[in-house]
């Protein structure tokens, strides 16, 4: 909703293009036309970098990046929302942000958590940064919600290793098998975010075992 567009300051671009120099120092287009503009913000709201997104489904790349910036991998999306919230959740896409938030919004006890993103099924250095400055301005606890597929499960159980060794509470929300938080209701998302288990050393082992087995079950 238009909400949402305003809170996350997407654009949408019908007809441009971003130039730029490329190593040889001749200008180049990149064409950006029909495609929602996502912009990436450091924790201090300052614009590094952006994304285009298209919407017609019939380009070759859904996602454009431009060159000479900052890779989106370096930055938490929309980390500089949450500055003080206690608990955050972390999505993987921008979409999957999208929808997290609006979830989260439906429920007037949530709307004080976070919702942020990594851009992948990962923790880089810089986002692990990004979490030590959030814990200083607030930050107590971090929900891993990628999607419900095993490998996925799998991944949040790393990166949840990695982030509590700076001291924050972390834990591992499931969602029904294969799907990602924008291809379930809202409610299925919240209920996700209640019933997270708590990634203590035991829980993390379990559920790696668990979703280990279940991944050589699918190669079989």
């Amino acid at each position: 909703g238009l909400d949402l567009a305003q809170h996350f300051h997407l654009r949408y671009c019908h007809d441009g293009g971003f130039f730029y120099k490329d190593p040889s120092g001749k200008w180049r287009r990149q064409d950006y036309s029909k495609r929602i503009i996502i912009p990436v913000f450091n924790l201090d709201a300052e614009l590094v970098s952006f994304q285009g997104r298209d919407i017609t489904g019939s380009a070759a790349n859904k996602y454009l990046f431009p060159p000479g910036y900052a890779a989106a991998g370096r930055y938490l999306f929309n980390a500089h929302n949450v500055c003080g919230s206690k608990s955050v959740i972390i999505g993987e896409g921008v979409f999957d942000v999208m929808a997290i938030r609006s979830a989260l919004d439906e429920e007037c006890s949530l709307r004080e958590v976070g919702a942020i993103g990594t851009f992948g099924k990962h923790l880089s250095d810089d986002q692990l940064m990004m979490l030590l400055t959030l814990k200083e301005r607030g930050l107590e606890e971090v929900v891993f919600m990628w999607d419900g597929e095993p490998r996925a499960i799998q991944d949040a159980c790393e990166a949840a290793q990695r982030a509590s060794k700076l001291g924050l509470r972390c834990r591992i929300a499931i969602l029904p098998p294969g799907k990602d938080p924008n291809e379930v209701a809202p409610s299925v998302v919240r209920e996700a975010y209640w019933t997270a288990k708590v990634a203590t050393l035991e829980t993390l082992v379990k559920l790696k075992m668990t979703f280990a087995l279940k991944v050589a079950q699918g190669s079989l």
